[in-house]
């Protein structure tokens, strides 16, 4: 490469971006068996299908965001493997910068994944290169942190990582969005401490079964009156200023501090109809945050910007994978 398009290059890198995500790169390696139930312990089964997928929270809504035609940097770790050369690779060609991912000596994170033919599955998440991203990764790029519009971030790499880098955003005044997923199932009181200590992060954005987890409900919210009153104590534990809960094909929940609760229906498709028929519902959740966030950082209003989150999730479960299934800006048809 010439040295004016390197120079080129590294100032485009350098300059704010519209959407920063800090989170996890993972490989999703995916074996579909013939039989309807899962192999026992001890047991060896044929399969009908084998898939390498491009995964991980973090990844995935970087590639949403950038689908959606803004400036978008992924911060995060990959190791030194053939798996992270080629998760590189496939980030770059989607138009997310990668300058601030750096390669360790650790294995790129992995999900192995055995899906039954009957949708049951059991995944086992190796965190590998994820979970290097330690304090000294964050201090190394503590300023790119907050040189952004959006900073949005997950539970997929070591928590005080991420607490780390919402407290340098939140003090800069970046509108925040922390995704708790997976969410926690032990010590919430020192979750809560941490994530107070942010202060406050503008939204917070959980499914309505890590809303139940998250206030120590034994099940998932399901009846109106139950995702009102735990996103109410979310408010109060958290300290955010938002919550919004993703319902699926119901649309999503949004409960501003001091505000009253609103129930936001999925937009009908392109055909008028309200449903679709789902294929494949895998990452929809991250499609709809990755489309948030980065028409968060365009100005759109937030019930704007909801609208727009909802109608890419909907179009996304109408086909196979994660990130293979997301759409860009010019395939969404409702009116922002």
């Amino acid at each position: 490469m010439p040295e004016s398009s390197r120079q080129i290059l590294s100032l485009l890198a350098a300059m704010s971006v519209d959407v920063t995500v800090l989170g996890s790169i993972n490989v999703d390696l995916v074996a579909f068996c013939l039989d309807s139930s899962l192999p026992k312990p001890g047991q060896t089964v044929f399969g009908s299908l084998f898939e390498k997928n491009h995964g991980g929270k973090g990844a995935n809504q970087a590639v949403q965001a950038a689908k959606m035609g803004v400036k978008t940097r992924m911060i995060g770790r990959v190791g030194n493997d053939e798996f992270g050369r080629d998760y590189l690779e496939h980030l770059k060609q989607e138009g997310v910068l990668c300058d601030l991912i750096d390669s360790v000596n650790a294995s790129t994170g992995l999900a192995h994944i055995t899906v039954a033919s009957s949708g049951e599955n059991c995944i086992v998440i190796i965190p590998g290169a994820n979970g290097e991203v330690d304090d000294a990764f964050i201090e190394m790029h503590y300023n790119k942190l907050s040189d952004t519009k959006v900073l949005l971030c997950q539970n997929e790499i070591p928590f005080d990582s991420t607490i780390a880098g919402l407290k340098a955003a939140t003090d800069k005044g970046v509108i925040t969005i922390f995704n708790p997923a997976p969410a926690p199932t032990s010590d919430l009181d020192s979750f809560f401490e941490k994530l107070q200590f942010c202060g406050p992060v503008t939204y917070i954005t959980p499914n309505e079964t890590e809303l139940a987890a998250l206030v120590g409900m034994d099940k998932p919210c399901v009846t109106d009156e139950e995702i009102i009153g735990a996103a109410q104590k979310l408010l109060e534990l958290s300290g955010c200023k938002n919550v919004i809960v993703t319902l699926g094909e119901k649309g999503c929940f949004h409960l501003e501090a001091g505000g009253d609760p609103k129930f936001c229906c999925n937009p009908p498709t392109e055909s008028g109809q309200e449903g679709v028929d789902v294929v494949d519902t895998t990452g929809a959740g991250d499609s709809f945050l990755g489309t948030f966030a980065a028409h968060l950082s365009t100005g759109t209003p937030m019930m704007g910007a909801l609208n727009v989150a909802m109608q890419a999730a909907t179009q996304s479960v109408t086909s196979q994978g994660a990130q293979a299934s997301y759409v860009g800006l010019r395939d969404i048809s409702i009116e922002r």
